[in-house]
């Protein structure tokens, strides 16, 4: 026979009474505490839970913020590099024309300014690649020299955009000079490895090692530029001449910014 809804309820009652009754007298709370600890832990657990996803999440956005920082950071300092090589290279175009300016070249010369991007060797000696060829006006034959007045060779073949420019140690490179602070003069050609040298230098000519040579202004090539120092002197009685070398002054000097000079006539 089954129980009537009423008597199970009561029933329920009488027993949920019993055990706070029990619980208080009893056992002092203890199965309260039991009871009440059993149903904490899961909702302590869900609590943790949630905080630490919460911290996962907050890391997350930290982290994503601190890479948009550093990549800001690092185009800050790319720009700021660039800032940089800009001012240097303003500031060594600014020292460069200074010193250009000083070499005091009459208005029958035209200057080009360029710059050397590349070079080669063969057979026929050393090549430079200047970045200026006809579009600039610039012609087969035109000298090539450094901001302080060093020869540095002579324009070969040209193309529109850039040309070639041989060195004074070329073998086929030939100029007239003198002795710098004498009127003792020769004829200055070049000598690839060994330099260049200095033909028809007579035995009577004072020439020693350490003396500047330069061209003399005698050809179309403008006077005062800087060919080299003489660092051997041979006097042979069996040669006509003295045998001379000179160390050249291409050597010592950065090959970048150059000037092309031209004759306006």
């Amino acid at each position: 026979m089954s129980r009537s809804p009423l008597k199970l309820i009561l029933g329920m009652m009488a027993a949920a009474v019993l055990l706070v009754f029990f619980n208080f007298y009893f056992t002092k709370g203890m199965i309260g505490s039991l009871i009440m600890g059993t149903v904490k832990r899961p909702a302590n657990f869900a609590v943790a839970e949630l905080s630490d996803v919460r911290l996962f999440f907050s890391e997350l956005v930290y982290f994503k913020n601190l890479i948009s920082h550093n990549i800001e950071l690092k185009n800050q300092n790319t720009e700021l590099t660039y800032q940089l090589a800009r001012h240097e290279d303003f500031r060594e175009e600014n020292e460069f024309l200074k010193k250009a300016l000083g070499l005091g070249l009459t208005s029958e010369f035209i200057v080009i300014e360029g710059g050397v991007f590349g070079s080669n060797f063969s057979q026929q000696g050393y090549r430079m690649l200047l970045n200026r060829g006809s579009a600039e006006n610039v012609s087969t034959g035109d000298i090539v020299i450094s901001e302080t007045g060093v020869f540095i060779g002579q324009i070969g073949k040209i193309f529109k955009t850039y040309s070639e420019v041989g060195l004074v140690t070329n073998p086929d490179f030939k100029v007239t000079v003198k002795v710098l602070g004498s009127d003792i003069s020769a004829m200055a050609r070049g000598g690839l490895s060994e330099g260049i040298y200095l033909d028809f230098v007579n035995h009577d000519d004072d020439i020693k090692e350490g003396d500047v040579i330069v061209t003399n202004g005698s050809d179309l090539v403008p006077p005062a530029l800087i060919l080299g120092t003489v660092n051997y002197v041979e006097a042979d009685p069996v040669s006509l001449f003295k045998k001379v070398k000179l160390k050249p002054a291409i050597d010592g000097i950065n090959l970048g910014r150059v000037l092309v000079i031209k004759s306006s006539r």
